[in-house]
């Protein structure tokens, strides 16, 4: 299948624009070759931008839930840490020492090797740096097609000023006929 997003030549910079009929310009409705082919290339755009959009809602659910785990380890890990300090002295004594010792020191311990790992397995790089990081590398990776990703919670495409404006338009013509089906 002849993908204008995947097909690149190598050395020659991808566009979704080339190798457009003359009559691009010209409504899309108006010659059915035309129609066809801007609404298959409409439907891949939106079908890329649909996906992008998913994958950043996904990424920044899991950055949100990490950063609770991370923060609920952390106020365990201090609160314990603060318990056994106080337990320490007993003129602070204000919980039974006996029974709460073990539970405190196993509850300090896990709760502080938690978020030893977290750090020393990357899981902070890959689950709350990169998400942060997504829609900048995907700008990055997307201006070689003159399109940006909007910087709103809807993720649209934006394209460029060197795409025709009749094919931007076109393209947000069929995003909300699309989506109000």
């Amino acid at each position: 299948m002849n993908n204008p997003v995947t097909s690149a030549k190598p050395g020659l910079m991808p566009t979704l624009f080339a190798n457009s009929p003359a009559s691009l310009h010209t409504h899309p409705d108006s010659n059915p070759s035309v129609s066809a082919n801007l609404k298959r290339r409409f439907k891949d755009i939106l079908i890329v931008e649909e996906r992008l959009r998913l994958n950043n809602a996904t990424r920044m659910a899991s950055r949100r839930m990490w950063m609770a785990s991370l923060l609920l380890l952390a106020a365990v890990s201090l609160s314990t840490g603060y318990c056994l300090f106080a337990a320490s002295y007993p003129e602070t004594e204000t919980l039974p020492t006996a029974v709460t010792n073990p539970l405190l020191l196993y509850s300090f311990f896990v709760s502080t090797a938690f978020i030893i790992a977290f750090f020393a397995l990357g899981l902070y790089r890959s689950t709350i740096r990169d998400p942060q990081r997504f829609r900048p590398m995907v700008n990055n990776v997307l201006k070689h097609y003159c399109i940006e990703v909007h910087s709103n919670q809807k993720g649209e495409f934006i394209f460029s000023r060197k795409v025709p404006v009749s094919f931007a338009e076109g393209y947000s013509q069929y995003r909300e006929k699309v989506r109000r089906m």
